[in-house]
């Protein structure tokens, strides 16, 4: 069956449209033209990515086998080191040691510390108890006492209960923390002794005190 003639009208439109359908796919090859151009320029900023970070890889292996061979070398520099502090320690030590010898040494001819002091110091040191001050007193309670000396050379304050020592303190703040529990319920005297350098001593005059750790009972008054 013969196809009817195509007038030149429908020809024309139709060539139309397919110019209008050429021109469109060259400007959607355009774009894939240029979408390939931009996926190629992200891939070699990729790959150049990828080589900068299998550089800083290398430099990380390279950083690791130094801090390894630092590692294996480090317990030789310790070693080293206490060795060197040690010998430094030692050789001080000998020096003060034979300094001090030499001041000391009696057949040397020259007389000890503690010998000088006790040659020019001939004033007596002072001493007062200033906690507690009297009155009742329970459970732990703090000694403390105030010593001078006009040498500066204090060397020992000893603390009494009732005429025994119950501590020795070398050195300021001359302080001792009494448990009241290790005396009955009675009347306590308490001193303090004071000795310099120098031989020198002194007694603080007596606090008296009651220990009171059992309220409810009876208990002897304080003279």
């Amino acid at each position: 069956m013969a196809r009817p003639p195509v007038s030149n009208d429908v020809l024309a439109e139709a060539l139309a449209g397919l110019k209008e359908d050429v021109n469109d796919i060259k400007g959607t090859m355009k774009l894939m033209t240029d979408a390939v151009s931009k996926l190629t320029a992200v891939e070699q900023r990729q790959s150049d990515q990828s080589e900068r970070i299998g550089d800083a890889y290398k430099a990380l292996a390279v950083m690791g086998d130094r801090v390894g061979v630092i590692e294996i070398a480090m317990p030789g520099l310790k070693e080293l080191r206490r060795w060197v502090v040690a010998g430094m320690v030692a050789g001080v030590s000998m020096m003060f040691v034979s300094v001090i010898s030499l001041v000391l040494r009696p057949s040397s001819g020259w007389p000890s510390t503690q010998a000088v002091i006790a040659q020019h110091d001939t004033s007596t040191p002072s001493i007062q108890i200033t906690s507690p001050t009297g009155g009742v007193i329970s459970g732990t309670v703090l000694l403390a006492a105030r010593a001078e000396d006009a040498g500066g050379s204090i060397s020992r304050v000893d603390f009494l209960v009732n005429g025994a020592i119950v501590n020795s303190d070398f050195s300021a703040p001359f302080e001792f923390a009494l448990d009241t529990s290790r005396f009955p319920d009675a009347t306590l005297q308490i001193n303090a002794v004071v000795y310099d350098a120098g031989g020198n001593y002194a007694r603080s005059a007596p606090v008296i005190a009651r220990v009171d750790n059992h309220p409810n009972s009876e208990h002897p008054q304080v003279q």
